[in-house]
């Protein structure tokens, strides 16, 4: 879970960068932030 914070925290440090393809890059970081954080959620659950 904290892997998918620090994955998400970079895609948000991307925001300040002036880069052709921010958006694209945004994107592909988010996508497995989001994964990431939910797997996380789930394995402390206990399920």
């Amino acid at each position: 879970m904290l892997a998918g914070i620090i994955v998400l925290g970079n895609a948000v440090e991307l925001t300040r960068h002036r880069m052709p393809y921010r958006l694209q890059a945004i994107t592909l970081l988010v996508g497995p932030a989001v994964v990431a954080v939910l797997l996380g959620l789930r394995l402390l659950r206990g399920r």
